[in-house]
């Protein structure tokens, strides 16, 4: 039973990134309490509430209509987003989903829009912007001593997996585009907080018309400019490097680690000088919900969630329309 300093959450999926990294941290989170879990498997359900407590709903209503729910983590594949986010918003739970948000901008923007209106919290579950290294390097590039900001490097991309699952399904939101390249696009409008003026993609197909790599250029404004490179296929790279005036920085595994990484900063002056800067380490989901539950308590920082969403609804749906393809 949550206290009153908790709020319940109920996980929403229960396939490997749930077991493995959401309830483990919600268990950790002292202000996240785990309300129960529902899934299609009602067998999984129930082993992962012996484990973790709560409740395993046997549908869908049951978990909406539950009192000691107060947000619902989505946990699903990408392509059931919508219709299932629009659920719980409409039983007037806050909403946490797994990126993608959608498979649409439109849709994307049309929940947005429904959690203003019902006056609660949705959040786009991109966990390593409230990670200490990636604080680090905003609070880094925001500093005069950085120097105007020029222009930066964001690099994801993962070798081939074993079981794929729902990433090489077009119709539950598969592709490299929706699932790493997103990661890319959300760094960009989080370093800038802002929209691109210019904007170039190329995105290459398999022949079963799922997109496994792609590569964009972004310029804001005269001066500023940013190169992303995501896909399917690959040695590992979580990368960002920021090129500044006076400074520069250079960030690995800026998108996931485990809770015992020490992950740094690696900071370099104008003369190209280093300077190494250890972050203590983190665990993204669970500095995730700190900012989540000031949100629920928080009209401001609500609306800075929206605008994130905002952004990234909005960058991903001009890369769609303009992206040229190549097989």
């Amino acid at each position: 039973m949550k206290t009153n300093k908790e709020l319940g959450v109920a996980l929403w999926g229960l396939g490997r990134h749930a077991k493995k990294n959401l309830l483990p941290a919600i268990q950790s989170s002292k202000l996240m309490d785990l309300a129960g879990v529902y899934t299609r498997n009602h067998g999984n359900a129930k082993q992962a509430v012996r484990e973790y407590g709560g409740v395993a709903w046997e549908s869908c209503p049951d978990m909406l209509k539950d009192p000691n729910v107060d947000v619902v983590y989505i946990a699903t594949p990408t392509g059931l987003h919508f219709e299932q986010s629009q659920e719980v918003l409409n039983a007037g739970k806050h909403l946490i989903c797994e990126k993608a948000l959608t498979d649409d901008a439109g849709k994307s923007l049309t929940l947005i829009q429904l959690a203003k209106e019902k006056n609660r919290v949705l959040c786009e579950a991109f966990m390593y912007v409230y990670h200490p290294q990636f604080r680090k390097v905003m609070e880094l590039i925001q500093n005069p001593l950085f120097g105007k900001f020029l222009n930066f490097s964001c690099y994801f991309g993962i070798p081939t997996l074993d079981n794929p699952g729902f990433r090489n399904c077009k119709e539950l939101g598969g592709g490299a585009f929706l699932d790493v390249g997103s990661y890319t696009f959300f760094t960009a409008v989080s370093l800038l907080e802002d929209l691109p003026t210019g904007l170039k993609v190329e995105m290459e197909y398999q022949d079963d018309n799922i997109d496994v790599s792609g590569v964009a250029h972004l310029r804001f404004g005269t001066s500023q400019h940013g190169y992303l490179n995501w896909g399917y296929h690959r040695a590992y790279r979580a990368e960002l490097m920021v090129w500044g005036e006076n400074q520069s920085l250079y960030a690995d595994r800026i998108f996931s680690k485990s809770d015992d990484y020490m992950s740094s900063v690696l900071l370099k002056d104008v003369h190209g000088q280093e300077t190494r800067i250890s972050i203590e380490p983190a665990n993204s989901f669970v500095e995730m919900f700190k900012a989540i539950y000031s949100a629920v308590h928080n009209q401001t920082d609500r609306e800075l969630l929206f605008e994130q969403a905002k952004r990234q609804a909005k960058i991903m749906g001009m890369a769609c329309d303009i992206a040229e393809t190549y097989r």
